[in-house]
Order: structure tokens, then C-alpha cells, then sequence
């Protein structure tokens, strides 16, 4: 494996420097925000511009790149990442945060197309899902290492931004240095989101409340840690033993998945995060500490909700169509992140500082009632797994482009993830849930003409 990933290995510090940026300026900005005296609600929506500016660069990144090549394409989104990261302390408002977020959520979606579309072409089928399961692990380990860096320096300073700044910048070196051949810009087959949600209607649902939580905790989260009494170091270890949480427990879940119906288990997996978030509300008025091992457990259920739900949506799809349907997925996701930190502001000015968590409980709780609806027993259990012909794979939701390092690979075992391993977690995660039942699940139920992801 070291000599796949050694010739990308560029590649990979490019996205290290880039996230450890990112995440830095997610978590900076939600605190200094709080400091100027921004409303929640106010807070919510700067939150809110980023990923609505990472939804229209799923659209403008690929023309960039097809117009001047991945390098050049690179180095022009790196650099305005840059430049508006050191504006934010030179212009303190709402509006002109907004206006930045925006432009570095095209900025920072732009990079990923660049580097996952890159990363694609040096593959081989025998060593995508490898390079998958790196690129995914240096992504999470980035992101909540990315979290300490705000104890750098005050956050009232203006050196936390220049850290950004240089860190965005840095990114560039080793993706300028790469000895690698550009790919060449490859056509995919276009998938109308109707059949998307024909075949998998919870994967488009699951995909959208997710991303409701999930952007209400990278925009809010920082904020809610701040509220209630914790400082920087507090916000920091808070964020990152979420992140952590959501790295730990994708892999067992994801096995359980491949071996039942991931509808279900979609479902099963939102009521655990729905139950935990409840949880941690009830629980911070009486027991702080219990914060931290919470939020933990609640990362990892909300992170593998999106996972999931594009595992989900691969089985039902063919190879050379995954590309655009996880396009509509990304789509959805990006709209119910930009959604997110808005509704999380309003929820929070209403309900009081600690109540974010109970939010991402009344998010997630349709989600499970959803899920559950569509997994009522209407197939025989072992026909309906002979058709989930895809293993799940953990991920974090970058851009569509990351779904082709599968696309291709035609033994699932090939990759990192055995498909026949023995999983110590399935037997508790079961009983735990007591929801499920293998018996009742291979009771033959009436017949169905309903498509195999409904």
C-alpha cells in the first residue's frame, strides 16, 4: 500500500494543510463571532453562507477546471480561499462575513474537485479503495486537529486568521511540486433526480436532515461550547471528540450495514443520534462533564448518517451513473447545511444556549420515523441483501467526484473494508436497539412491485 500512496502522497498534504485551515476558520469564526456581539441568529446565517457558497461550487468548479487544467484550477482557488480568510478581521459585519463564507465555500469545494478527480485517475482498481480509506482518514484526522490550532493565539487576535492564510497558501507547494500528470476532464452519465428518489427515497431524505445536524454543528457548535462555559481548549476538545467519534464509529456500523437493511439501519442510527442529542440537553443542566462523552457517542451516529445514505444510494445505481447521482445527494446535503446553523440560530435565540443538541434531536427524529417507514418488512430479508451489492465505505461529505475512487472497483474486498469479517459490535447493536429482528425480517411478506431502494 505505502508504494500506491507514496506518488499521491502530494496530493494528500495538499488536503491535510487545506482542512487544518478550514477547520480552523470554521470554529474561529462561530467563537469571534459570539465576541462582537453577533445575534445567534446572525451567527447562523454568516454559518449558513459558507455552504451555500459550497453549493454553487459544485457548479462553478468543474467548468474552471475543464478551462485551465487542475494545477492552474488549483492554484486559483487556494488563492482566494487565502485572500478572504486574512479579510474577515479587516471587515467586521454580518453581511461582509456572509459575502467571505460564500466565496470560500466555492473556493474550498473547488479544491476538493480538483484533488478528488486527481486522486481518481492515479488509482487502479486493485488500490481505490485503499486510497479511498487513506484519503478519508487524513480528511477527519485534518479536521480535528484543525480544531487546537484556535489556542494558538487569542481569538480576539488578528494572528489566528494569518494562520489560515499561510496554511491555505502552503497547500499549494506540494500540489505545485507534484511530478503527476494532470487527468484529463471525463464525462459521466446523467441521472435525473427523479429516479434518484424513485430508488432511494431515504437516501435523499437522510441526506438532507443530515445535513441540517451537521451544518448546525460545524456552524453552531463552537458558538453552543462557548455559551455554556467552556474555554478555547473546551470548544476545541468538544469539536474534536465529535469529529473523532463520527471517525471511530463509521467502520462498525458500515459493516452492520452491509449485512441488513440499510434503510434500517439508517433509521436505527438517527434515533440513536436523536436519543444521545436529547440526552446531552437534559443532561448539561445537571452534569457538564458528560458533555464531552455525549457528544462522542452522538458524532459518531450523525457521521455515518450521510455515509450511509450514499451506500445506500450506490446499490442502486450503476457504475457510470454513481458520479452524478451522488451529485444530488452532495446537492441535498449542501441544502440542508446551509439550512442548518440558520435554523440552529433561531432554535437557540428561542429555546436558550444549551439547547442545540435538542435541536439535532428534533431534526433527526422524522429522519428515523422515515426510514423506518420505508424499511417495514415488504421483501424477504435475504433477497433484499443480495441486491445491496455495494459495501459501506466511511466518508465525510467533500463533492461528488470522491465517489468515482469506487466507481470502478469491482471486488469490494479489494478495498480496506472485509465484507465477511466477524464484528463483535453486531450482536449489541442489536439487542441494544431492540428494534430488529433477523427472524421476523425473513418472514416472506406480501408481494411487492415497489423498486428494490423504496
Amino acid at each position: 500500500m505505502a508504494s500506491r500512496i507514496l506518488p499521491v502522497s502530494a496530493l494528500l498534504a495538499g488536503v491535510a494543510l487545506l482542512l487544518l485551515g478550514s477547520g480552523l476558520l470554521g470554529t474561529l469564526l462561530s467563537v469571534r463571532a459570539g465576541l462582537e456581539g453577533f445575534s445567534t441568529t446572525s451567527i447562523g446565517l454568516v454559518m449558513s453562507a459558507y455552504f451555500a457558497g459550497f453549493l454553487l461550487g459544485t457548479r462553478i468548479a468543474p467548468e474552471v477546471i475543464e478551462r485551465v487544467g487542475h494545477i492552474r484550477s488549483f492554484a486559483i482557488f487556494a488563492a482566494v480561499a487565502a485572500c478572504t480568510s486574512v479579510l474577515h478581521p479587516l471587515s467586521i459585519s454580518v453581511w461582509s462575513w456572509a459575502l467571505l463564507r460564500v466565496v470560500t465555500g466555492i473556493s474550498i469545494v473547488g479544491l476538493f474537485n480538483v484533488i478528488e478527480s486527481w486522486l481518481t485517475v492515479q488509482a487502479d482498481p486493485a488500490s481505490r479503495g485503499g486510497l479511498f480509506a487513506v484519503y478519508m482518514i487524513v480528511n477527519l484526522v485534518a479536521m480535528a486537529a484543525g480544531q487546537w490550532l484556535i489556542l494558538a493565539s487569542p481569538v480576539e487576535s488578528f494572528e489566528l486568521f494569518s494562520i489560515i492564510t499561510v496554511l491555505f497558501a502552503l497547500s499549494l507547494v506540494p500540489v505545485a511540486l507534484t511530478r503527476l500528470g494532470q487527468p484529463d476532464v471525463t464525462t459521466v452519465t446523467a441521472v435525473p433526480f427523479r429516479t434518484v428518489w424513485t430508488v432511494a427515497p431515504v437516501a435523499i431524505g437522510g441526506a438532507f436532515l443530515s445535513g441540517i445536524v451537521m451544518g448546525g454543528f460545524w456552524g453552531m457548535g463552537p458558538l453552543f461550547a462557548q455559551r455554556v462555559g467552556l474555554e478555547q481548549a473546551g470548544v476545541a476538545l468538544l469539536m474534536s471528540l465529535t469529529i473523532i467519534g463520527g471517525a471511530v464509529m463509521q467502520l462498525p456500523i458500515g459493516h452492520y450495514s452491509d449485512r441488513h437493511d440499510r434503510r434500517r439501519v439508517i433509521g436505527l442510527t438517527a434515533a440513536w443520534g436523536a436519543l444521545l442529542a436529547a440526552g446531552t440537553s437534559l443532561l448539561l443542566g445537571y452534569y457538564q462533564h458528560a458533555l464531552f462523552p455525549m457528544m462522542f457517542l452522538y458524532g459518531g451516529f450523525a457521521f455515518s448518517i450521510y455515509p450511509l445514505c450514499a451506500a445506500h444510494l450506490s446499490d442502486w445505481l450503476e457504475a457510470d451513473q454513481l458520479v452524478d447521482g451522488s451529485g444530488w445527494l452532495l446537492l441535498m446535503h449542501g441544502a440542508g447545511a446551509a439550512l442548518g446553523p440558520l435554523a440552529a440560530g433561531l432554535f437557540i435565540g428561542r429555546a436558550g444556549e444549551g439547547s442545540l443538541p435538542l435541536f439535532f434531536g428534533i431534526v433527526l427524529l422524522p429522519l428515523a420515523l422515515f426510514a423506518a417507514w420505508h424499511a417495514l418488512p415488504r421483501r424477504r430479508d435475504e433477497e433484499l441483501l443480495e441486491d445491496q451489492s455495494s459495501s459501506f465505505v466511511p466518508m465525510v461529505r467533500t463533492s461528488p467526484v470522491v465517489l468515482e475512487l469506487l466507481a470502478e472497483e469491482e471486488e469490494p474486498e479489494g478495498g480496506f473494508i472485509d465484507p465477511d469479517a466477524e464484528l463483535d459490535v453486531e450482536e449489541g447493536f442489536i439487542e441494544d436497539l431492540g428494534s430488529y429482528s433477523p427472524e421476523a425480517a425473513t418472514e416472506p411478506g406480501p408481494p411487492d412491485s415497489t423498486p428494490p431502494g423504496r
